[in-house]
């Protein structure tokens, strides 16, 4: 009797209108209508720099909700509901408030909580440059990863031809393909073209490098000249590292082309 009790109660939460919105954001996460989530808060609007980067957000994650408590004062309370995706469950706790009929959610003032899903949807339809910065540090972690997975190629290629860069600039993708299992791992993400191999390596030794870990193996742009994307730039070292550089860092470094 008691568990019917609650689930009644749950049932009944649920189905308040109080609730409505917080279902609706997470529909709209799942159907990738930054208009529908919008729409479900105070003030809320649709950004076009927020709904062009939040449409291009990868689509694997999906989002469940489940409703567990619902006080209302007059036309104001809290909703509190489970959210569940991949890797991910937490209860989030949120203000609504009821205007002309409808319940919307109110936004937070300060900075949310890095895990607080609803706030921080707040701050994008409301202020926007959440979803900006989300896809940003993506293809930013992206174009990192493909860097460091094409070095550790050139590696291999070192392994296989006695240690030496035998192979011109303009033939990096041919050098290093079968040591790759994806063409486009040569690409950035960022800038959408192939690294370019530092040209001043044909020829040479990897053992003959004075200073690996400053000697530039591959970057983002051409002519030894660094193309800056959002003010940083992705630059692969012969020792295999990776770095996200800004101009500043550029300097700092006191990296080399010459081996």
């Amino acid at each position: 009797m008691l568990t019917t009790a609650i689930s009644a109660l749950l049932l009944l939460q649920s189905n308040s209108p109080a609730a409505l919105p917080l279902k609706n954001v997470i529909a709209g996460l799942n159907e990738r209508k930054f208009a529908k989530i919008a729409a479900q808060y105070v003030g809320g609007k649709v950004i076009p720099s927020e709904a062009a980067a939040f449409a291009n957000l990868p689509r694997e994650y999906r989002f469940s909700i489940t409703v567990t408590s619902v006080k209302l004062s007059g036309n104001s309370g809290k909703v509190t509901a489970r959210l569940k995706t991949t890797g991910m469950e937490q209860s989030e706790t949120v203000d609504v408030v009821q205007a002309a009929g409808t319940w919307k959610i109110v936004p937070v003032k300060k900075t949310p909580a890095p895990q607080s899903l609803f706030d921080s949807l707040g701050v994008s339809v409301t202020k926007g440059g959440l979803f900006k910065q989300a896809r940003t540090a993506s293809t930013n972690t992206e174009t990192m990863s493909n860097a460091k997975q094409t070095a550790l190629a050139v590696m291999l290629y070192l392994g296989d031809h006695n240690d030496k860069f035998s192979f011109a600039a303009d033939d990096l993708s041919g050098a290093v393909l079968p040591y790759l299992k994806n063409e486009k791992i040569v690409l950035s993400k960022r800038t959408g073209k192939p690294f370019t191999f530092n040209k001043r390596l044909t020829g040479t030794k990897a053992v003959d490098i004075a200073m690996p870990a400053k000697t530039v193996l591959l970057y983002e742009g051409s002519n030894e000249r660094f193309t800056f994307t959002d003010g940083k730039t992705v630059v692969a070292f012969t020792d295999g590292h990776v770095r996200l550089l800004t101009p500043a860092t550029v300097k700092s470094v006191g990296l080399r082309w010459k081996p």
